[in-house]
């Protein structure tokens, strides 16, 4: 892909905004009305921005900062730019830690069953990461650590818990770890008494993406992977996402992936009323959103997803779903071809 990514030439800045209209009339068919932006590039704000100043963003947008590329006074001069809003804003930090545990790039406690030794990777060491964190807290901003493995993940969990010793009261950050793959049985109480969120993707959990999944980490330690109901019962908050583009921007079959997890990994399965919630509500709480969005009721932003059928009434329900119309700030911006 870097070989193909030095030879591609580079899009234009119109050429990104007619791409950013076809992205939210994708995410409107799919019924989706706001997303949280984890891996914006250089640009994107200023490209949101824009479709904001023209009435073309029909879509919430909580973009998160390249924490490592981005100076602290920068970071300031952002936090002030893009504000707490509710159709565009920042306030959310991004840390790139490890890989994924399908390339076998996750930083893992013990070694990848293949090789016998390799145990992943690192992007940054602990020291540097609990500096960074540190930095990123003390400047008010929320803080993302992307952590596949659950040698990474548990780091992120010692950086977040130093930072909140040292705190005085002040108001919860709703630090984020995102993509989380495999964790340490250990580490599932620390998610809710430090009220870190976890971020999952539940359609990595299908397919031939889990076949290789459990290749890679053996028999033994495929039930450690995607804990969504062990970390629900222990008190944490589960925000869902579809990590598009790598997978679809497809909420409803994440949402069935999520309730229907395979054999090998049935006990973690969620109901489906907990897993609505994380696609809902848990991440309107995730993005500090819970007073406007993500549930339905009075006084609450008015982003509506009718679907085609009661997803209550059983699996075959459920699985026959589709979305029928998709309501943004109370205009209808997506109704299914009769």
């Amino acid at each position: 892909m870097a070989l193909a990514d030095r030879a591609l030439p580079k899009p234009t800045r119109e050429e990104r905004a007619k791409a950013l209209q076809v992205a939210i009339r994708d995410a409107q068919r799919h019924g989706i009305t706001s997303v949280q932006d984890l891996g914006a590039a250089a640009g994107d704000l200023d490209l949101y921005e824009a479709a904001r100043e023209a009435g073309t963003l029909a879509l919430r947008v909580y973009a998160a900062v390249p924490a490592e590329r981005t100076t602290p006074d920068d970071l300031d001069a952002i936090a002030k730019r893009y504000p707490d809003d509710p159709l565009l804003k920042t306030g959310i930090a991004s840390i790139a830690l490890d890989g994924s545990v399908e390339s076998q790039t996750a930083a893992m406690l013990a070694p990848y069953a293949p090789r016998g030794s390799a145990d992943g990777v690192m992007k940054m060491s602990a020291a540097d990461l609990s500096n960074l964190v540190a930095t990123l807290d003390a400047r008010g901003w929320q803080v993302a650590v992307d952590a596949s493995g659950d040698r990474a993940v548990r780091l992120a969990l010692d950086a977040y818990g130093a930072v909140a010793k040292s705190a005085q009261g002040a108001k919860p950050p709703r630090h984020r770890i995102e993509s989380v793959t495999v964790i340490d049985p250990e580490e599932v109480p620390r998610f809710g008494a430090l009220g870190v969120t976890a971020s999952m993707q539940p359609l990595h959990a299908t397919g031939g993406g889990l076949l290789n999944w459990s290749k890679s980490l053996g028999p033994d330690r495929v039930a450690l992977g995607w804990a969504a109901r062990s970390l629900s019962a222990a008190g944490t908050h589960l925000a869902f996402g579809s990590d598009w583009p790598r997978l679809p921007l497809d909420p409803l079959a994440g949402l069935r992936a999520a309730v229907t997890r395979p054999e090998m990994h049935a006990p973690e399965q969620l109901t489906l009323k907990s897993a609505i919630n994380a696609w809902t509500s848990g991440a309107a709480w995730a993005s500090f959103d819970e007073h406007r969005k993500g549930t339905i009721k009075a006084d609450m932003l008015a982003d509506i997803v009718i679907l085609s059928t009661d997803v209550f009434a059983g699996p075959a329900k459920l699985a026959g779903a589709d979305v029928v119309m998709t309501i943004f700030d109370g205009k209808i911006v997506y109704r299914r071809p009769s």
